[in-house]
């Protein structure tokens, strides 16, 4: 249906990992802090379940209800979520993974002013990487 739009909800253990990961203040680096995460990052992907759920890869094959989004973050290298389809038809993001690997330096000179939202198609990702990749860069070809 075109259009249609889920609720979302984002469970308590999703808040206890951004806790955990991201302080409550900006790092000495430009680390980002939760709030920062939350109001910059985490509202593209709430946006992304809310929308395109049926679209988003299988987290657990054969369980339809669970559904994966891997994507590059404004703030955040990398981020995977898991949301499942609750008995209300509403979504419940539950699980959450930040890539905080790469020095934030680096990951800011690398970086292409305007992120883009890119959506590669399944059969074109590379191994072990599952669902629509948001880059940072635009990419050419």
């Amino acid at each position: 249906m075109a259009g249609h739009r889920r609720t979302v909800r984002v469970a308590h253990d999703v808040f206890d990992e951004l806790d955990r990961v991201l302080g409550s203040e900006r790092g000495p680096h430009g680390e980002p802090s939760v709030n920062d995460f939350l109001t910059i990052d985490l509202l593209p992907i709430v946006d992304a379940f809310s929308s395109r759920f049926d679209d988003l890869p299988e987290a657990v094959p054969g369980r339809p209800d669970y559904r994966m989004l891997i994507a590059a973050g404004i703030l955040v290298r990398g981020v995977s979520v898991i949301g499942q389809l609750v008995d209300d038809r509403s979504i419940e993001l539950l699980y959450i993974r930040l890539d905080l690997d790469t020095p934030w330096q680096d990951w800011e000179e690398s970086a292409s002013p305007t992120p883009t939202l890119r959506e590669i198609p399944g059969d074109r990702l590379p191994r072990g990487v599952a669902g629509p990749v948001r880059s940072r860069r635009s990419r050419s070809g």
